[in-house]
């Protein structure tokens, strides 16, 4: 069955990939279970806005593995955007 029609207003985005690139976007996409490659660029994009922003507001971003032992992810350097 197609998808309804999106009253979202769109635009096809082309992206000049490595193999390996697409080729971990197509693995990700089957290990999520998503219908499309598409999905897991905006699932990725919406997950890097929220980091970000939250990183920016000073929060920290944590991964915690199941010993307990957490450790920081920095997404980007503390200064950047300062000067852009």
């Amino acid at each position: 069955m197609a998808r309804p029609k999106s009253t979202v207003a769109r635009k096809r985005v082309n992206l000049d990939l490595p193999v390996s690139v697409a080729e971990r976007l197509k693995e990700l996409q089957e290990l999520a279970g998503f219908d499309s490659v598409t999905a897991v660029v905006r699932r990725s994009l919406a997950l890097f806005d929220l980091a970000l922003t939250k990183q920016h507001e000073g929060s920290k971003l944590l991964l915690e593995d199941p010993a307990g032992d957490q450790r920081e992810v920095l997404l980007l350097e503390e200064n950047y955007g300062a000067t852009r």
